[in-house]
């Protein structure tokens, strides 16, 4: 799986913003680049909702930052919840 650096960026700055609302922190995603604005819709409605994001949430998050690819994003998630 390789990304380029700036998909790398925005998937990770995302990641790092489900984390925050799952632990009750929410802020607003800070990084490099300008994150794509459904990944903001999705985690703002998420937010609203006040319920846990799930991993299909997690998923449709993250994957617009990757041109649409949800394995890739769903192996980024995973590998952000589940370090070696």
């Amino acid at each position: 799986m390789r990304l380029t650096s700036e998909e790398e960026i925005a998937s990770r700055n995302l990641i790092a913003s489900l984390h925050q609302l799952e632990l009750g922190k929410w802020e607003e995603p800070q990084g490099l680049l300008p994150l794509n604005p459904t990944s903001l819709e999705r985690i703002s409605a998420l937010r609203k909702s006040g319920k846990a994001p799930t991993m299909e949430d997690k998923v449709a998050v993250v994957a617009p930052a990757l041109g649409g690819d949800e394995s890739k994003a769903k192996a980024m998630i995973l590998a952000w919840e589940n370090p070696a």
